[in-house]
């Protein structure tokens, strides 16, 4: 891989806080292997919940590219469960074929990544979190307002298993449509909506340009809805949102200090917060958006007069 030919070792940290518990790790990666790798995670920093010294020196091992990862003690163990508790959410494929079109087994309710069984998540839902469910259909039909309701009609396969698909209707008909008869950026709008209003939401939830494919409307909308996860209490909250962007839109309605912005250098990327007070008197005429384009958030490579020599 890239990384055996250029760095041998790769080394960071993971700081974890949770009430009044935190801990802070560091980790290196040594990779052997292109298909193996060798994790060091140190636990050198006091355990702040119960004020004992608790250092330790712990490995990780990952067998395979994507294959599982077990711990010797107790700090990799920490560590090996809180990425083990992330998941990222990838709802790009939604064409005629794509798995969000089809039946999937009424027993599978816990949301998948790629949204295979959103049929079954969504008549769980409806069935046992008619609160969630009802925040659900209010919110798609805020983007597609003739949007009636979800259909669920589980079959029976030849096994015995039952198979549920996704249906709706128009909200002033009787008439039952196909999933295939939903767009594109509308399906995947569902499946984002879906994906916050789990009853039982993962600890946090990546998402990898939720703006792509969705009209603008519906992803300025999809942000405000950021903003209210962001904006409950701490006691209630019970997942952590990342989504990677490039979209002005999905970023205008957030406040800066919600903003990272990753830049290349050589081989290597930045990341880096966004200062409210280093924008100034900028957020009093520009949106987010606006500021990023004019390179003032800085999160381009490109400057005007690197164009213009590129133009000759």
């Amino acid at each position: 891989t890239y990384k055996l030919r250029v760095n041998p070792e790769v080394s960071g940290g993971i700081y974890l806080v949770g009430g009044e518990y935190s801990k802070d790790y560091q980790y290196s990666d040594e990779s052997v292997k292109p298909d193996t790798a060798k994790y060091q995670v140190h636990d050198d920093i006091e355990d702040s919940f119960s004020g004992r010294d608790t250092s330790a020196s712990s490995q990780l091992h990952q067998q395979g590219n994507y294959g599982s990862i077990y711990a010797t003690k107790d700090a990799a163990f920490n560590v090996n469960e809180l990425i083990d508790s992330w998941m990222i959410y990838d709802f790009h494929n939604t064409d005629n074929n794509s798995l969000l079109r089809g039946e999937w087994s009424v027993k599978d309710i816990t949301l998948h990544s790629s949204g295979r069984n959103l049929a079954p998540f969504l008549m769980n839902l409806r069935d046992h979190h008619p609160f969630n469910y009802k925040r659900f259909i209010n919110h798609v039909r805020v983007v597609m307002p003739i949007f009636g309701d979800c259909l669920f009609k589980p079959t029976k396969q030849a096994n015995g298993e039952e198979t549920v698909g996704l249906e709706w209707r128009h909200k002033n008909s009787e008439f039952v449509m196909h999933s295939s008869q939903i767009s594109d950026g509308i399906l995947k709008f569902m499946a984002l909506v879906a994906c916050l209003d789990q009853p039982h939401p993962p600890a946090t939830i990546v998402l990898d340009g939720p703006e792509s494919g969705l009209h603008h409307f519906a992803a300025e909308i999809f942000g405000d809805m950021l903003i209210v996860e962001k904006e409950t209490p701490a006691n209630i909250r019970t997942s952590q949102i990342i989504a990677a962007t490039q979209s002005t839109n999905f970023i205008n309605p957030l406040d800066p200090e919600d903003i990272i912005t990753v830049n290349n250098f050589g081989k290597g990327s930045e990341f880096k917060r966004v200062n409210k007070e280093e924008l100034g008197v900028w957020l009093d005429n520009y949106s987010l958006g606006g500021l990023w384009y004019k390179n003032v958030i800085e999160s381009l490579s490109w400057d005007l007069d690197t164009i213009k020599s590129l133009q000759g």
